[in-house]
């Protein structure tokens, strides 16, 4: 038996670029056969797990960004009408006072 990596005489069928699905939906079965193709799969389940957990982490982070940066929209939007507001009553309070004089 060689050493290395255990090639096939079968041919596998590839699929057209529209068929092609995300790696996320369609794990690939492969069974080592010599101890550096089982560290080297290992290697991959690890690095593949560590990545998603990094893009669940980034997906949540962007929602809790945008509800943070949407609050805060919404907060200054306020502040800014209150603020409006307040300066119109201020000026007719104050022409007031100035008529009454």
């Amino acid at each position: 038996m060689p050493l290395g990596w255990v090639f096939s005489d079968e041919q596998t069928q590839i699929k057209d670029k529209d068929e092609v699905s995300d790696f996320d939906n369609e794990p690939i079965s492969f069974s080592p056969k010599s101890e550096f193709e089982r560290f080297v799969v290992n290697r991959f389940e690890k690095t593949f797990k560590r990545a998603s957990k990094m893009k669940k982490s980034i997906i949540r982070m962007e929602k809790k960004m945008e509800e943070i940066i949407k609050n805060y929209v919404e907060r200054s939007t306020s502040t800014e009408e209150s603020t409006n507001e307040d300066d119109e009553s201020s000026e007719e309070d104050s022409m007031e006072m100035f008529e009454s004089k």
